[in-house]
């Protein structure tokens, strides 16, 4: 590709079009049709929009039909179109028909069509998803808290395109990204749901005191112990926010303060004394209450936090997968949220020390392999947003 510095014309682009005339200004109206075809023949296929998946099947994604009864006002899709959530279509929530040949969706989208031979219908859905297309659309979104992009708006924007010929080539290039991305996320749930089967397999189920699934050397090895997780563990609760910390990690300030939260937002700081340094098992308080998460560094806990240190009979590792498995509920009154003593009475079943460490190392086995998955998912992301930075021109 042949890096560019004029403004009309992208940072990148491909050695067949370096010396081709420059970009040219239209708006979206120009190349674009507002498709408002209503459901007349009584199809039943019911698409939506998300900003993960793009259009799927409603009935596939929610287990049900969420459409209304009367589908006589819904829109009618046609494959290469593409539809957007006017009220999200600044989270991605936009995407082009290629699946399926025909569907219908709620009159809350909007519909385009691309004029043939003008515009590109994957180029334009490509461009949709870019830094240029959000910093033109933050100017165009009318409505108070919940912005929106009626196809009134849409119309006015200002696009840049090349030839149709250079489109395509562009569009090809960046669905073959798409490809590789769609391929990685399959991946990745695939990878989620046969864990999810490991964990109703691997711990026994309600009423059960062994498991569906046993390692070989174990399967005789007779029932799983039951006990209070009291008699086990031995709970702090987090505190307040430490005097001395940082919002960054320093020299100084190196040791994580952790909070109520799930995932990265529990992380709330860094300060320069733990609380905890023991292995240990965290579980949320407030919130996703019972959400279990596995330590093996210093820490300082804070407020909603629910820090369980075990004893030698019981791997802290293996008893978050565990938790992973219960249904920890909270207080049913006012804000629910989950007490040292509530959850100190739950209980729990055990095999022997060396079963446990068995199972925890299979399944912590398989989250290193989630992770990988999301760390070559996020990289192949982050490559596809510096693609559509540098392949089309800012016209702002």
């Amino acid at each position: 590709m042949k890096a560019s510095d004029n403004k009309l014309t992208p940072q990148l682009r491909f050695p067949e079009f370096k010396n081709s005339d420059e970009w040219k200004e239209k708006k979206l109206g120009e190349l674009t049709l507002d498709i408002n075809e209503r459901n007349k023949t009584n199809l039943t296929k019911v698409l939506s929009v998300t900003n993960i998946y793009g259009i799927i099947e409603q009935e596939d994604f929610f287990q049900k039909i969420v459409a209304s009864e009367d589908l006589s006002n819904y829109k009618v899709i046609r494959k290469g179109d593409i539809a957007y959530n006017p009220s999200r279509i600044n989270v991605g929530s936009v995407d082009l028909l290629q699946k399926y040949n025909i569907g219908i969706m709620s009159p809350m989208y909007v519909i385009v069509r691309c004029k043939e031979n003008i515009l590109n219908n994957l180029f334009l859905k490509q461009w949709l998803i870019s830094n240029t297309f959000y910093s033109l659309l933050e100017k165009n979104l009318q409505g108070g808290v919940r912005k929106s992009l009626p196809y009134n708006l849409f119309k006015e924007i200002n696009i840049l395109i090349p030839s149709f010929k250079e489109q395509r080539k562009i569009a090809d290039f960046l669905s073959s990204v798409d490809e590789l991305i769609m391929q990685e996320k399959i991946k990745l749930k695939e990878l989620q749901e046969y864990k999810k089967g490991l964990l109703q397999n691997l711990f026994p189920k309600e009423n059960q005191k062994v498991p569906d699934l046993r390692f070989p050397e174990f399967k005789n090895s007779g029932e799983w112990e039951e006990k209070k997780l009291k008699e086990y563990c031995d709970i702090i609760v987090g505190g307040d926010i430490p005097e001395k910390y940082s919002k960054e990690k320093t020299e100084e300030f190196y040791i994580p303060i952790y909070s109520n939260g799930v995932g990265n937002k529990m992380l709330y700081g860094y300060t320069n004394q733990a609380r905890i340094y023991d292995k240990c098992v965290t579980v949320s308080a407030r919130g996703t209450i019972g959400y279990a998460v596995y330590h093996n560094k210093p820490f300082y806990p804070i407020v909603r936090l629910l820090c369980l240190i075990t004893n030698r009979l019981l791997s802290a590792l293996f008893l978050k997968y565990q938790l992973d498995t219960m249904n920890i509920q909270g207080t049913q009154v006012g804000i629910s949220q989950l007490t040292a003593p509530m959850i100190s009475s739950y209980s729990i079943l055990i095999p022997s020390f060396k079963e446990q460490k068995k199972i925890s190392d299979f399944l912590s086995s398989v989250d290193e392999l989630i992770i990988q998955e999301k760390i070559k998912l996020d990289n192949l992301q982050e490559y596809k947003k510096g693609l559509l930075q540098q392949l089309f021109p800012n016209n702002n």
